[in-house]
């Protein structure tokens, strides 16, 4: 009889390790996968404080600048373009337009903090040091139901890095809605 289980040990120890080496294989996969869902949340956070920094960026500009004239920095239906020296989280914006469309009485002023820059001879986009980068639109309108009050929404688009090439690029968006 003993003759007859020769390969039995062999057999058995190879289910064991085979079975062992799966539930090793599928507490790696899930791993892996919690990692990986850990760090696309941390990278939305990120774009989501990006986001929350142009709000707050813009609300300052709201309501602590003004122009010599003691108007308001963003632009409205009656006064023009924000001046120069519109700076956030220690850089100073770009792409600083203002538009108004014809036929109606809201005025945007849009601006931007650290958007990449491309680069020619190496066709990349390059970031500045802490990739905080956000995108912001204050739009002004004027108040029908309060005489001389504004209608203003800000709206912040934030992203995890500047580099609009990332695979890995996240944005975020928040905006607030007030009456000055």
């Amino acid at each position: 009889m003993i003759k007859n289980n020769k390969g039995f040990t062999l057999l058995f120890a190879s289910l064991i390790v085979t079975l062992i080496l799966s539930i090793g294989l599928a507490i790696a996969r899930i791993s892996l996968s919690q990692i990986i869902l850990s760090s696309a949340g941390k990278e939305s956070q990120k774009a989501f404080y990006n986001a929350d920094s142009g709000i707050e960026c813009a609300l300052y500009y709201e309501y602590n600048e003004r122009r010599p004239d003691d108007t308001p920095y963003f632009a409205t239906s009656t006064i023009s373009a924000p001046l120069g020296g519109l700076a956030c989280a220690g850089m100073n914006a770009v792409n600083i337009s203002t538009e108004k469309k014809s036929g109606s009485a809201t005025t945007t002023t849009s601006f931007s903090i650290n958007p990449p820059t491309y680069s020619e001879p190496t066709g990349s986009y390059t970031c500045n040091v802490n990739n905080q980068s956000f995108d912001v639109k204050v739009s002004k309108t004027p108040n029908v139901e309060y005489s001389g009050a504004v209608n203003v929404l800000i709206e912040a688009r934030g992203y995890n890095t500047c580099d609009k090439t990332n695979p890995k690029r996240v944005e975020r968006g928040l905006y607030t809605r007030l009456i000055d």
